[in-house]
């Protein structure tokens, strides 16, 4: 992890200050309703994971801008269901339900994972956006 950012509070963290405490503070704010986005590669700009929550949806969106891999979370509950979330990616792009969670607690754990092992979470279904 080399950085974090937030919205809509403009919060940034430097690899130096991503301490344990930090994590489970800014885990406590996503929930709430707070955006972060978590930062890989060294000019936090290709290597990522984006997650939005309004406190009863969540979505989160891998990215690895350099080798062209986009993954978004999978919500196998609504295959099918052509209808949006209340969330939107950078305050304007629809999301659909299918690219959601429900389960907060389950996407915190997601999060968390990728903090610590810049992987995604095995415990839930991913979907390459790039072969859609």
């Amino acid at each position: 992890m080399t950085g974090i950012e937030s919205y809509p509070h403009s919060t940034n963290f430097k690899k130096e200050e991503i301490t344990q405490t930090v994590i489970a503070q800014l885990l406590k704010q996503l929930a709430k309703g707070d955006d972060f986005i978590f930062y890989l590669d060294e000019y936090q700009e290709s290597h990522f994971l984006d997650a939005i929550c309004d406190g009863e949806w969540m979505a989160l969106l891998y990215g690895n801008e350099e080798d062209e891999v986009y993954y978004s979370c999978y919500n196998s509950n609504f295959e099918g269901v052509e209808q949006d979330c209340p969330l939107e990616y950078g305050g304007q792009s629809p999301i659909k339900k299918y690219y959601a969670l429900k389960d907060i607690a389950l996407g915190l754990e997601a999060v968390e994972y990728f903090i610590h092992t810049g992987k995604l979470y095995p415990k839930i279904e991913w979907s390459n956006l790039i072969e859609e």
